[in-house]
């Protein structure tokens, strides 16, 4: 095999078109091929930082949001609490004047019935009296017949 001149130079000429051939034929939608997928993936990277940014955005809303709601249930128990608190003492204290108002009246009623009662044995004793001294003057009287009305009297009377 001997090296010719011409088979080179015809052979560095072909290398050369094949060369150009390819680069204008591959070269370029390779390239673009290959420049779209990089900015496609930039795009995605970008789309993606933004959408983090927004989900953390939206993530510190929710907890402001969430504190403000435990702090306003907070609050609604505080006031709850104090408006419990407030009937209670309120309906305690009716309680007690109440009470207080039924003692007193049960107290009058005793003593009103204390007094009656007491009117009502007097007036017994009145009446017993009354009949006693009858039965004593209706008869003569002897020292046994004293004592028999006497002893009649309290047989009578219990």
């Amino acid at each position: 095999m001997e090296i010719q001149p011409l088979n080179i130079v015809l052979h560095i000429i072909n290398i050369f078109v094949t060369f150009i051939l390819l680069r204008l034929i591959l070269y370029k939608p390779v390239s673009k091929l290959l420049h779209d997928r990089s900015a496609s993936i930039s795009k995605l990277i970008s789309d993606a930082e933004t959408e983090k940014a927004d989900a953390q955005k939206l993530k510190a809303e929710y907890e402001t949001h969430m504190q403000q709601v435990q702090q306003d249930a907070s609050s609604i128990l505080t006031q709850a609490n104090q408006k419990a608190n407030t009937d209670a003492a309120g309906i305690l204290k009716n309680a007690n004047r109440q009470a207080g108002e039924i003692i007193e009246e049960s107290r009058k009623l005793a003593e009103s019935n204390r007094l009656e009662t007491i009117n009502g044995l007097q007036q017994q004793i009145t009446d017993l009296s009354v009949s006693l001294a009858s039965e004593i003057l209706k008869r003569e009287i002897s020292e046994t017949d004293n004592q028999h009305v006497i002893d009649d009297f309290f047989a009578q009377v219990r």
